[in-house]
């Protein structure tokens, strides 16, 4: 059965087309907005699974978005090895609203595969303050 081995959110993904390469920019982990709700103008979900040789190569899984028991978002998601025991894949997702502190959960999951969560933890809201001013010549 196909598992799950890395599961991650970032600002940005990009898979080098010359050496096959992945590169992950700014993983996400935290949110502290000054104020809630807040919306995540864009959240990129890569993950990385693996299966046996002899198992299929085309499964259907969902991405799902929760915060408590608030489902933000689930999405039917293809996923397709091509004859490969490795698949990276990289999700795009837009806009996503988040009402209040918590913890976000992203999963990954499906009824033949092995899935896996990820969290981001939704700090209560700060104060907006200057910590440090620094003056430019002119």
């Amino acid at each position: 059965m196909p598992h799950v081995e890395l599961l991650i959110c970032a600002q940005g993904a990009a898979i080098d087309r010359f050496t096959n390469s992945l590169s992950i920019f700014e993983f996400i982990d935290e949110f502290s907005p000054p104020i809630y709700p807040i919306f995540i103008p864009k959240l990129i979900i890569v993950a990385m699974l693996t299966k046996e040789s002899n198992e299929e190569d085309n499964y259907e899984s969902n991405i799902i978005i929760s915060i408590g028991e608030t489902e933000l978002l689930k999405q039917n998601v293809p996923l397709n090895f091509q004859g490969r025991n490795r698949l990276r894949q990289i999700f795009n997702i837009q806009f996503i609203q988040v009402p209040n502190p918590g913890t976000l959960r992203i999963r990954l999951e499906g009824d033949k595969i092995i899935g896996s969560e990820y969290l981001i933890a939704l700090n209560p809201p700060t104060q907006s303050s200057i910590t440090e001013t620094q003056s430019l010549p002119t």
